[in-house]
């Protein structure tokens, strides 16, 4: 008996060891985390009590966990401006994966002022799966050095994207793009470009395959970038992928700017690039770079000075792909396609962008000409149809992503029964509408082969009234007092407006000089025994704006004369950067500048013209005109008066 006692007790203490070892580890228990827009961040997590934040999710994922995310919109922010912030990663054997519960279901939003999903170097071993990610500085970011490693990106839908749709640092290792749809990569600033993908320099082993990428206007489909780093690109593999669209200021849609050893180009079209497919920028003699079995509508597979370094094989070049709709975005083969069996085996591809298996030889391209896959299947009928009136003339439409066996190509859209449009995300803008007018709307979708869905049920909604054209009230009161030989201070009564005023621009002699949201206003840096003269006037929403107030004086005190010597040094000139950040608003920031006795504060100017003088190192110019350049200048002034030379000029385009 104390024999068996003894077994026992020795097995108890086995597995409380093994379990001990297995919670250490955090590779044992995988669990699966749940997220909703109507969750909460302190429940469990549960499929019946789901989190609402990724991040919440992202802060507690341990090896083999997966992450699902529900249908629905997400907008919350990290603190450090990001809509996801990865900090914890997986093994080679338990890798934690993201999921969107259905496919572009879960849309991640960055309201044009985050980055979408970042990577750290500790967020490696993760997989992203499904999602739709949007109005993001840079979709998918891997932004710290040194880089992730082994990460997978696939099935994704990133589109309307400032900067980078998908951004691979240096240092990166291991990472696959898959699958993804990424178009409409831009910023108003043709100045700048800015790409689908980009590769740094210093990375090794990325793959990039099975993707469709078109409407980068101002950059490359694919930038493989490094010219002038010591440190190359290794073994990137660029495969099966569809690019369109020209990049009107740029041959090509890849371009080779690094030294890339080992790079694979191969089985992808190049439709309507400009002048020829690649672009060889930097020198790769000796460097193994292969362009092989790829197809493209112009004349020519590659230009630049550095075209001898690559060796090309199997290429065809004015060779159109025949696509079943390029027009409405529809890059799948026609069934007279010369990219039909015409590809080479890849190993480890076994299906193509739509999940596709592939039957008999590859076809060139991401997609398999659809009739080798018997689809009879039609979507899923758009569910959670919402209309929203935007203005006198605009209806915005949003749905929940329809699911398919292969994959929705678009969606059409009826207004009172009648179609008006298609649209490939699950989103839509009925424009050129009557004010105070109500429209009903349904939605169907659409695959590849042609099969649509049932339409959604109807949804009504009412434009609104007619703009606003009435202008606030002239602001009364307006009162200047002197409170230093180089401040004096404005005060004014409350303006009244039909929909609400917005803020007040204020004029020193006739020039405007700053705008405010308040009833006062606190003009300094000025010069000492000086009668200047100020008018202020109100504005709304609309842009309506009244009349100037009338003018007011008032003097600046004497200066103290002092028996010190006399401060004739300027501070140094700021450095001056700025962004849009929507179609109405840009920020400005800037160093601080020194001064041998102290700054007293900034004059910023706007094409010339002094718009505001403040003491911080930053600058918010609202009310501005839609897809307008605006040239900025600032100056630091002194205590005594003196001021810096005005900074080098930065240009900044609001958005559309």
């Amino acid at each position: 008996m104390k024999t068996v006692k003894a077994l026992n007790l020795n097995l108890a203490k086995l597995i409380i060891i093994a379990l001990l070892f297995w919670s250490v580890s955090g590779e044992a228990f995988a669990a699966t985390y749940y997220i909703s827009p109507t969750g909460n961040d302190s429940s469990s997590g549960l499929n019946s009590a789901p989190f609402k934040t990724i991040q919440k999710a992202a802060s507690i994922v341990n090896p083999g966990d997966t992450v699902i995310v529900k249908d629905g919109t997400y907008t919350d922010t990290y603190s450090s401006g990001y809509m996801l912030y990865l900090t914890r990663g997986g093994t080679a054997s338990n890798w934690i994966t993201f999921k969107s519960e259905n496919k572009w279901g879960a849309v991640i939003d960055g309201q044009n002022t985050n980055e979408c999903i970042s990577f750290t170097r500790y967020s490696n071993y993760i997989r992203i799966e499904n999602f739709e990610v949007k109005n993001c500085i840079t979709g998918i970011i891997s932004a710290d050095i040194p880089a992730a490693s082994n990460v997978y990106l696939y099935g994704n839908h990133v589109h309307h994207i400032l900067e980078q749709g998908i951004d691979i640092a240096n240092g990166s290792n291991y990472f696959t793009v898959d699958s993804n749809i990424i178009h409409d990569v831009y910023r108003n600033d043709l100045s700048t470009n800015y790409h689908g993908i980009y590769v740094a320099h210093d990375s090794s082993n990325t793959t990039i395959i099975n993707n469709t990428i078109y409407d980068t206007p101002n950059g490359w489909s694919i930038h493989l970038y490094g010219h002038g780093s010591t440190n190359p690109q290794q073994n990137t593999k660029i495969i099966n992928n569809t690019f369109a669209d020209p990049n009107p200021a740029n041959d090509g849609h890849i371009i080779v700017a690094a030294v890339s050893p080992n790079l694979l180009i191969e089985n992808n079209i190049f439709y309507n690039p400009t002048n020829a497919a690649i672009r060889a920028y930097y020198s790769n003699s000796g460097q193994n770079v292969i362009v092989r079995n790829n197809i493209t509508n112009v004349g020519s597979m590659c230009s630049d000075n550095y075209c001898g370094d690559l060796t090309f094989s199997n290429n065809q070049t004015s060779t159109k792909p025949l696509f079943v709709d390029s027009n409405n975005r529809n890059y799948r083969p026609q069934a007279n396609s010369p990219v039909i069996d015409t590809g080479l085996y890849y190993a480890g591809r076994s299906s193509d962008a739509d999940g596709s298996s592939i039957i008999g030889l590859p076809d060139v391209g991401a997609y398999e000409y659809a009739s080798t896959q018997t689809d009879t299947t039609s979507p899923s009928v758009p569910a959670g149809l919402a209309a929203t009136a935007m203005s006198s003339s605009q209806i915005n439409l949003l749905w929940i992503a329809s699911t398919d066996n292969l994959g929705v190509t678009g969606y059409k859209v009826y207004r009172n029964g009648t179609q008006i449009a298609t649209a490939t995300s699950a989103s839509y803008s009925d424009t050129g509408l009557v004010a105070s007018t109500s429209y009903i709307y349904t939605v169907s979708a659409y695959d590849a082969a042609g099969n649509v869905s049932g339409q959604s049920g109807s949804v009504t909604a009412t434009t609104n009234a007619a703009s606003d054209t009435q202008s606030p009230t002239v602001p009364a009161g307006l009162a200047a007092t002197a409170t230093s030989s180089s401040q004096i201070n404005l005060s004014w009564s409350t303006s009244t407006d039909n929909t609400g005023v917005a803020g007040y621009r204020v004029y020193r002699s006739g020039n405007l000089i700053a705008t405010v949201t308040g009833t006062g206003y606190s003009d300094t840096g000025l010069l000492p025994s000086t009668i200047y003269s100020y008018s202020v006037a109100a504005f709304d929403a609309a842009g309506n704006n009244s009349t100037q107030s009338g003018q007011v004086s008032a003097t600046t005190q004497t200066a103290i004369i002092s028996t010190q010597v006399a401060d004739t040094q300027a501070p140094s000139v700021p450095v001056v950067k700025g962004k849009a950040v929507s179609s109405r608003s840009i920020a400005l920031s800037w160093n601080a500048s020194t001064d041998n006795v102290g700054v007293a504060g900034y004059m910023v100017y706007r094409n010339g013209t002094l718009i505001a003088t403040i003491q911080g190192t930053s600058y918010a110019d609202n009310n501005l005109a839609r897809s307008t350049t605006y040239r900025y200048n600032v100056a630091a002034y002194d205590a005594a008066g003196n001021v810096s030379a005005l900074s080098t000029g930065v240009k900044v385009r609001t958005s559309r």
